[in-house]
């Protein structure tokens, strides 16, 4: 991939040699002693990454102490969700979890509303989706001033990976405008999607954000993760954190020059204090992406809708115990984004800086997973 890719996709990648620069700038211990640190927090049980290092301050014995005692590693995040799913539903939902179209197309039968997409490269087509088989008619596609603005991404991948955000053509219709600022040839991007996604991609129509969330948001689309429990009654709210996307990012994400952030939701849908994801070393924050606006108190528009929503999709999987929802807030109200049948853990831990594994939410998960035996056991 080249570079004019990387820069218009963004970045999603840490950098030890910054986050360790900007600990020592903090106040924090020398690089030697944080090395040190970042061996100790690798062994035992719970074992933490350097990224996670830095995401939780683990150079801070308080902060060691919680989350080695409750916190959950991206080692162990998986293997953490699939026990709560159950195991035996975490495998029969597998490829949903890893198929967008899948899922799509299961939130469809079941009537609930997701971001519509256009065309599929290489991907099962299904109503109102066109079928592209090959770069011609991705070109074809993509130089078609009618089907902008779009949203691309793979069909099977996590992590922002392969992620595009497209404007719209230039003046002569030769080159697309990214949400980034550059220009790509049509030709260049089609080739692009051709050679890299063999597996499948999508391109979506992209949503804008609700009126009451552009100053906070930006031009990128920022979703709110919302996990949700099978409870006795049904389908709870576990927790819900709201992604803030970096100045100038094209999706919720970092750029290569800046970190986007993450503030807990709380149960009437207020933002709590905002809390900077690639590293823990800079102070809480209660304005994003600038000082003049203010982030923490404010209110995610029809709350109840998005709640509501979310129940309503994981009803449609009653013997799955756990799911991650992405939701987009448009001024037509909330929209299903994707789900994710492992969501991880660190947006709970970093927006309320509280364990997954916490006293309080174990008692949660043991109700969960006796519910859920019950019904794989047919009981119920």
């Amino acid at each position: 991939m080249s570079s004019e890719f990387y820069t218009a996709m963004g970045s999603n990648q840490f950098a030890i040699d910054k986050a360790m620069r900007a600990m020592v700038e903090a106040g924090g211990p020398s690089p030697f002693r944080q090395m040190l640190q970042i061996l100790r927090a690798r062994l035992g049980a719970t074992p933490f990454s350097p990224k996670e290092y830095y995401l939780y301050r683990l150079d801070q014995p308080e902060n060691y102490r919680r989350a080695k005692a409750t916190y959950v590693p991206l080692s162990r995040n998986q293997d953490f969700c699939r026990d709560i799913a159950g195991p035996a539903s975490f495998a029969k939902y597998r490829g949903l979890f890893h198929d967008k179209l899948h899922f799509e197309k299961a939130m469809a039968d079941a009537g609930v509303k997701t971001v519509r997409t256009k065309a599929v490269y290489r991907g099962k087509a299904h109503t109102g989706c066109d079928l592209l088989d090959n770069a011609e008619e991705l070109e074809r596609f993509l130089g078609n001033r009618d089907n902008y603005p779009i949203f691309g991404k793979p069909v099977d991948s996590s992590l922002a990976l392969g992620v595009l955000s497209f404007d719209g053509l230039s003046d002569d219709g030769t080159k697309i405008r990214m949400s980034t600022g550059k220009e790509l040839s049509i030709k260049q991007v089609a080739a692009h999607i051709a050679d890299v996604w063999h597996t499948g991609y999508m391109l979506q129509e992209r949503v804008r954000n609700h009126r009451d969330l552009t100053d906070l948001l930006g031009k990128a689309v920022g979703c709110s993760r919302v996990v949700t429990l099978q409870g006795e009654d049904g389908p709870e709210v576990l927790f819900a954190a709201q992604r803030l996307p970096a100045i100038g990012a094209s999706h919720d994400n970092n750029t290569p020059t800046a970190s986007r952030a993450v503030a807990a939701i709380d149960h009437e849908g207020r933002l709590g204090v905002v809390r900077v994801t690639s590293t823990r070393c800079l102070p809480d924050r209660t304005h994003w992406p600038v000082e003049s606006v203010q982030a923490t108190g404010r209110q995610i528009p029809n709350w109840d809708r998005v709640v509501e929503l979310c129940k309503r999709a994981h009803d449609s999987f009653p013997d799955l115990g756990l799911i991650g929802f992405d939701v987009m807030h448009t001024d037509d109200g909330p929209i299903l984004g994707e789900m994710n049948g492992a969501p991880f853990m660190s947006m709970l831990q970093v927006s309320q800086q509280k364990g997954a594994n916490s006293p309080d939410f174990r008692l949660r998960y043991e109700v969960t997973k006796k519910v859920i035996a019950a019904r794989v056991s047919g009981r119920t």
